[in-house]
């Protein structure tokens, strides 16, 4: 199948909420979708996201569509069509939490003023992430405490899939889950 060309079992097995359309849909898309997030944020907002923070919850509302609000897509044209809708929607979000009072550009210290008391984190935060970590990793099934192990080593996705034979797609959507998990596990913590 030709890169621009979609076929029609796609297209069904998309609607049908197949896992390897939603695979086809991530492979085809995440990146365009990150270059248009790059292109529409402003500069200064763009220091403060990254394109994947919105990508991501972008295409999860799109799946979301398809499962739960039958969404029917037909065309290569619709389907891009609506991801553009929602992204733009996501970033349009995104401008609004980080214009907010609280969050103003205003009220940002440039670096210069700011003080830095140290780059490692106290000793009480430490252990917290360390248990973080290990409570998430000993949840994990093979090979996601290695992708785990190998991102926290600042090794890129594109590494990773390498590293672990696996395809950029598993490792990102492992990441995922993983990230997923540790919000949960910090949400609980902090609400202790």
């Amino acid at each position: 199948m030709a890169e621009s060309e979609l076929s029609p079992s796609f297209f069904i097995r998309l609607n049908d909420g197949a896992e390897s359309a939603a695979t086809e849909v991530d492979t085809r898309y995440r990146e365009k979708l990150c270059a248009l997030v790059q292109q529409e944020l402003s500069r200064r907002l763009a220091g403060r996201l990254d394109p994947e923070d919105i990508v991501q919850p972008a295409l999860r509302s799109f799946f979301r569509g398809i499962d739960k609000k039958g969404w029917n897509i037909v065309s290569e044209e619709a389907l891009w069509g609506l991801l553009v809708k929602i992204t733009r929607s996501k970033i349009r979000k995104s401008v609004e939490t980080h214009s907010a009072d609280k969050r103003a550009f205003a009220r940002e210290v440039p670096c210069g003023e700011c003080v830095l008391v140290s780059r490692e984190p106290a000793p009480e935060d430490a252990a917290i992430a360390a248990d973080l970590v290990e409570e998430t990793v000993r949840e994990l099934d093979p090979p996601g405490p290695e992708i785990f192990r190998l991102r926290l080593e600042g090794h890129s996705m594109s590494q990773i899939a390498l590293m672990t034979d696996q395809t950029a797609v598993r490792v990102r959507i492992t990441l995922n889950r993983i990230r997923d998990r540790l919000r949960r596990l910090l949400s609980a913590t902090a609400a202790e």
